[in-house]
């Protein structure tokens, strides 16, 4: 559908706060290019929208649309806004949707999200048919629909869902089966100590003698004893990176190129790491470039024969 993220879109920052009318020129151009003749904005998963973003969106939006804005209006007079999503799902990071009707202060952004949300719930359409599953599977249906709302879950509903623990489908189907879950899965954790643990249990698992784990320390070219400058980034400078041939790895706290499957928690694969002639991690070298497998990138293709693959310079 050539979507992209939100903040790609308006070109924001992954974090902070829009401050109204601090676009620079050169972005305010491209956006009053961008949105010279929108129409239509749908926003797909509403639930983990924050007012927060909302506002910045509108207020992005009211000073460029139409080739110069119209701030006078709360989201620029856009003609239509579509919210898509289901708020018995995951909620947003911070406030959200479900918290307009019982918070009453705020940033300017933060309010100004909440009006919207409040207005986008005057006129709603229910989607009550679940599309992702065939009819011949009214059961699923059935059950799906009660553990999303907990509401009248059954016995059998119990029974029905702890069959698919992971230890009864190795009882059923056998180790190979468990053995390809995990490895394809995507593993969610409440806390940072468990998702490291696992993290490093899984590269663990995946490096070998001939496929050895590069430790790779970030080089800063600061004016402050050659360290890099906190404040130039979004988040911590990492002290090391572990990364072998065939391990996990995630995009964090950027979009590069969303409109490619380049955004913020995009997961691919390491297929290759390329030092110089002669340099390795054990020196303190850094690769030439990272080779990644990329599942879902569209973007121009590098190798021919593996279209998904894109790669990234390190020096």
């Amino acid at each position: 559908a050539n979507g992209e993220t939100i903040h790609h879109m308006t070109a924001q920052g992954v974090s902070g706060e829009y401050k109204p009318f601090s676009l620079s020129d050169t972005k305010r151009r491209q956006l009053c290019e961008k949105f010279k003749h929108l129409l239509c904005l749908i926003i797909d998963e509403r639930s983990l929208l924050t007012s927060k973003l909302f506002g910045s969106t509108a207020q992005i939006l009211s000073e460029t649309i139409f080739q110069g804005g119209i701030s006078q209006q709360i989201i620029g007079a856009l003609p239509v806004l579509v919210l898509v999503g289901d708020d018995y799902q995951l909620p947003s990071m911070s406030e959200g949707a479900l918290d307009v009707l019982f918070r009453a202060f705020g940033s300017k952004m933060t309010q100004k999200g909440r009006q919207l949300f409040k207005d986008c719930a005057t006129t709603v359409f229910k989607l009550s048919t679940i599309r992702r599953i065939s009819d011949k599977r009214q059961n699923d249906k059935e059950l799906l629909q009660r553990v999303r709302l907990g509401n009248a879950i059954t016995d059998e509903d119990v029974a029905r869902l702890q069959l698919l623990h992971i230890d009864n489908i190795r009882d059923k189907h056998g180790p190979e089966l468990v053995k390809k879950i995990e490895d394809e899965a995507i593993y969610l954790f409440w806390t940072n100590e468990k998702r490291m643990k696992h993290n490093l249990q899984r590269l663990g698992a995946t490096n070998t003698p001939e496929n050895p784990t590069a430790i790779i320390k970030p080089i800063g070219y600061g004016d402050k004893s050659g360290k890099s400058i906190r404040s130039h980034f979004d988040s911590d400078v990492p002290k090391t990176a572990l990364i072998c041939v065939e391990a996990k790895v995630c995009i964090q706290g950027q979009n590069f190129y969303p409109l490619w499957g380049l955004h913020n928690g995009a997961c691919g694969t390491v297929k290759e790491i390329v030092f110089a002639p002669n340099e390795n991690p054990n020196k303190g070298h850094q690769p030439q470039y990272v080779v990644v497998n990329f599942p879902q990138y569209i973007g121009p293709t590098w190798d021919t024969e593996n279209p998904k693959v894109c790669f990234y310079y390190i020096s």
